[in-house]
């Protein structure tokens, strides 16, 4: 499992939080806090902060290489929409 957090501006959180929503719509979602979505192999789940313009991203997956890749992966996605 890896955590970790990305310092956004207030107005963009809910714009990324939106897009990985679509981006992840054929995958099993939970919204209750934040987005949590779980795949065949681990899970991610994207929350944002309640007193901080940020996202908190937690991930685990099969391996520490496939759970880094994915945070990298997310990481990109965020800087990319921002």
């Amino acid at each position: 499992m890896i955590k970790t957090k990305i310092s956004l501006p207030s107005d963009k959180i809910m714009l990324v939080l939106n897009h990985f929503r679509k981006k992840f719509a054929e995958h099993e979602c939970n919204f209750e806090d934040g987005l949590r979505v779980v795949f065949s192999e681990g899970w991610v789940h994207l929350r944002p902060s309640n007193t901080e313009p940020l996202i908190r991203i937690v991930a685990e997956t099969i391996s520490s290489q496939q759970t880094s890749q994915l945070i990298t992966q997310i990481f990109n996605e965020i800087k990319n929409i921002v």
